[in-house]
């Protein structure tokens, strides 16, 4: 009884608006490269990581984090000559959604992979559009990136980073998405020691 009470105390600590902020930045600090060391590159081609859907009227929907990523296509589209988007289908056709919202704004061959329900499969589902030795530009949240690069890594996939930022919360006692910040902060340090277990990274 008073280890559970301890547990729930401490999980809903971390999905309060400043711990869960403040977990998120965290991930900031273990970035290998950052996007300013890739401004000038010739790169052409774009992975774009999906970051999740949610179910609004009985309609599967892009999320708030898939939603910034593809927002980082357009602007990365205004200042260079983008060739081909590569997306992961990723899970519950999220990749056909991130197509279909692109196509709105932008003239681009994008690719789909079939769909999988990770960082790994996402990289594994798209392997046969890559090129071995070409550098790709690597979409994805600030939060998701090293455990996405390393990843890659592994892979020999060649990455830069175009991330999304990290927005401070206006109420540090309650907001809306806090225990989403917080859930994915935990997931992000817990998945990237199994990955390192799993030899993925």
């Amino acid at each position: 009884m008073i280890i559970s009470i301890c547990l729930s105390v401490f999980f809903a600590t971390l999905c309060t608006p400043i711990i869960s902020y403040w977990g998120l930045e965290s991930l900031k600090y273990f970035s290998p490269i950052s996007d300013e060391q890739c401004t000038n590159s010739t790169v052409k081609d774009v992975i774009l990581l999906p970051g999740g859907t949610h179910i609004s009227d009985g309609d599967i929907k892009l999320n708030t984090w898939s939603m910034q990523r593809a927002n980082l296509i357009f602007k990365l589209s205004e200042n260079k000559a983008l060739a081909r988007v590569i997306i992961p289908g990723g899970y519950l056709g999220e990749g056909g959604l991130l197509k279909t919202y692109l196509n709105r704004k932008l003239d681009l061959s994008i690719h789909v992979g079939k769909g999988s329900s990770n960082t790994a499969g996402n990289f594994e589902e798209i392997s046969d559009f890559l090129v071995k030795g070409r550098q790709y530009w690597l979409v994805t949240s600030y939060w998701h990136y090293i455990r996405s690069y390393l990843v890659a890594s592994k892979l020999g996939v060649n990455v830069c980073p175009v991330l999304t930022q990290g927005i401070e919360p206006s109420y540090w006692l309650y907001h809306r998405d806090a225990h989403w910040n917080g859930k994915a902060f935990m997931h992000e340090y817990i998945a990237i020691v199994y990955y390192w277990l799993l030899g993925k990274i």
